[in-house]
């Protein structure tokens, strides 16, 4: 063999004999890394526990980390659908932590309890309280589809109230408004002064949606008999319009992902109906929030002062209506005059609709919390506060016998 040749296989090896452990390693280097990662991510979860431990190891004066407990599960959630992880970080007033373990602080130490109203068992409270501590009552839910029992722990037990009315200590709504340049919630729970709306443009793309619609009226429903009487008023409205109706109460079915439904409404039809199955004071669920995110018009019924909490322009309203019948020739109108049509649109210039706002809830809560300082009160009479004359049991409509 030449001696180049020897040089050159000794290189060879030299070069081998080097590579490989570093390859070695880099390859042991990302599994490290990454099983740090998954560490990281599988302690995340439990990020707030770790705070509270911290706050309980140092005096409860000592911090300003504000430490909520869940109490009661909200339905099969765990967590009162405020989402896991830390809740709170991108809050403007972030310091506060919350979790569903009794045992991470004594029970008395938490600054706030909450408790879903449909949860709760009387044989199942805690056996000790702080007089600087918040119990808050959570239901969203109407007294009229979902009762609370007239009960002696809705006396004299609770200090706040989380619920969709506006009169509560912290309001929860089902979806909020935002002003888009300045990225801002519309207070749902005061009065607004809207923006005039006139102005707004209607981008091309919308033009071409619009343009593609063919059918009249939609309806995603499961529950059929409901005591606002929806759908008493529906079978009117069928009598002088077409409402394909979808679901356990139609003909017709919808088996795609929700999104798509969504999509094939607004590529097919002018209205949806955002119908309530009670009539309570505030009471507006997700149906209107959720179509006003696409190029549809809601028409709503219930018992809300909707003026004050969606856009102006953005729906229409059966109320405003002296019938079915009065209400299906508007929308025949409104349906074969595109520029008219597409002024329900013209809202989406300046605001647009954040549907189940839950950072909205708790960045508000932890900032109350941060308030307020002194002892809170106790409301004596939650049960009453709920149920007194909050709900419209026996509708009647204008222009049905």
């Amino acid at each position: 063999m030449s001696l180049n040749r020897r040089v050159s296989v000794k290189l060879y090896l030299l070069i081998l004999l080097i590579s490989v452990p570093v390859i070695i390693f880099w390859i042991l280097g990302r599994h490290i890394s990454e099983t740090r990662s998954c560490d990281k991510e599988v302690r995340f979860s439990h990020h707030q526990e770790e705070r509270l431990v911290d706050r309980a190891a140092s005096s409860v004066h000592e911090t300003n980390t504000k430490t909520i407990l869940y109490w009661t599960k909200m339905w099969e959630s765990d967590n009162m659908d405020f989402g896991d992880g830390d809740i709170f970080a991108s809050c403007a007033v972030w310091k506060c932590v919350a979790t569903n373990n009794r045992t991470a602080l004594n029970v008395q130490d938490f600054d706030m309890i909450i408790f879903h109203a449909l949860d709760i068992k009387a044989n199942d409270l805690p056996q000790q309280r702080s007089p600087h501590q918040r119990y808050v009552f959570l239901n969203l839910e109407t007294q009229v589809f979902h009762p609370i029992p007239d009960n002696q722990i809705y006396r004299n037990f609770f200090n706040w109230t989380m619920t969709y009315r506006r009169d509560s200590t912290l309001m929860r709504p089902y979806g909020v408004v935002k002003v888009t340049d300045l990225m801002e919630y519309v207070p749902p729970h005061i009065p607004v002064t809207w923006r005039n709306v006139s102005e707004g443009t209607i981008p091309e793309e919308t033009r071409r949606k619009v343009q593609g619609k063919t059918k009249m009226v939609s309806w995603f429903v499961s529950n059929c008999f409901t005591s606002s009487k929806r759908e008493v008023y529906v079978q009117a409205l069928k009598q002088h319009i077409p409402v394909d109706i979808f679901g356990d109460c139609g003909s017709l079915k919808c088996d795609q992902e929700e999104t798509d439904c969504f999509e094939m409404v607004e590529r097919d039809y002018y209205f949806y109906l955002a119908m309530e199955n009670s009539l309570c004071r505030d009471y507006i669920t997700e149906k209107a929030f959720k179509f006003l995110r696409y190029n549809v018009v809601p028409v709503v019924y219930g018992a809300a002062d909707y003026a004050s909490v969606l856009p102006p322009g953005s729906y229409i309203d059966i109320q405003d209506f002296s019938s079915p019948e009065a209400l299906a020739d508007y929308l025949w109108v409104v349906s074969q005059n595109p520029e008219r049509y597409l002024n329900f649109f013209k809202w989406k210039n300046y605001y647009n609709v954040e549907l189940r706002p839950e950072h909205y809830t708790v960045c508000k809560l932890c900032k109350k919390l941060h308030e307020v300082a002194q002892s809170p009160m106790i409301i004596d009479d939650i049960y009453g506060w709920w149920t007194t004359d909050q709900c419209l049991r026996e509708p009647s409509f204008q222009g049905i016998p």
